[in-house]
């Protein structure tokens, strides 16, 4: 059933009317889901592992071909491995799991400077932008019950690290179509660690410095 609709619900977005018209004092709000992918140091210490966010924004169009877009966004990585054969063996017998997760979430707060190569916001764009951000590292245990009549996840947090506040930046280049639109991006932040150690082996009480993070980041969403 969700496939379908899926389908239908990306049809409905294609064939609806355009985004709203950028132009100078316009208005709108977005959202999108991003897939963020390490590089250097962070790819090491994730694991190779991608990271997965979601993403709300506004617009304040300043001119037929510039937009503001202030944006909060957040992205989680996994550290640890993730027990599929369990999962699938639970799945399959209908029985209780259990699973810890060791992730790294960044939660940000910024602006883009958004510039459209044709007036009105739609078709292909580039746009530059920063502002502040906090990243934490978190170990937390989560509990699925499938003895009622519908299964039940329970996530609770075992230990959080000491957070990190720093700016980042972010630069990139996207496409709109009608209400649609995809992204490209490269964003540089921080994130805390203890010298020398992976990050999966950072203490939680010690003294942990910060480290470059960068990431590409590939997004799809809506303006409307």
């Amino acid at each position: 059933m969700r496939r379908p609709l899926l389908f239908l619900t990306l049809a409905a977005a294609l064939m609806a009317d355009p985004a709203p018209e950028v132009r100078a004092g316009s208005l709108g709000v977005g959202v999108a889901f991003q897939t963020a992918i390490p590089t250097g140091l962070l790819s090491r210490d994730v694991r190779d592992q991608w990271g997965f966010g979601l993403a709300g924004f506004g617009t304040l169009g300043l001119s037929d071909r510039i937009l503001l877009r202030p944006t909060f966004s957040w992205t989680g990585y996994r550290i640890n491995d993730r027990n599929w054969g369990n999962r699938f063996l639970a799945n399959l017998l209908d029985a209780n799991s259990e699973d810890e997760a060791l992730v790294l979430r960044s939660l940000q707060l910024g602006a883009d400077l958004v510039v459209y190569r044709d007036p009105g916001g739609q078709g292909p764009y580039a746009f530059i932008g920063g502002g502040v951000q906090r990243s934490r590292m978190s170990l937390e245990h989560s509990f699925t019950d499938r003895q009622g009549e519908e299964d039940k996840l329970h996530t609770d947090t075992v230990a959080d690290w000491e957070p990190l506040h720093t700016p980042y930046l972010q630069g990139g280049v996207g496409l709109q179509w009608n209400i649609l639109f995809v992204e490209a991006k490269v964003l540089a932040w921080r994130y805390r660690a203890h010298p020398g150690t992976p990050l999966m082996e950072t203490p939680l009480h010690g003294a942990n410095s910060s480290r470059e993070a960068l990431s590409v980041v590939f997004a799809a969403g809506m303006r409307f």
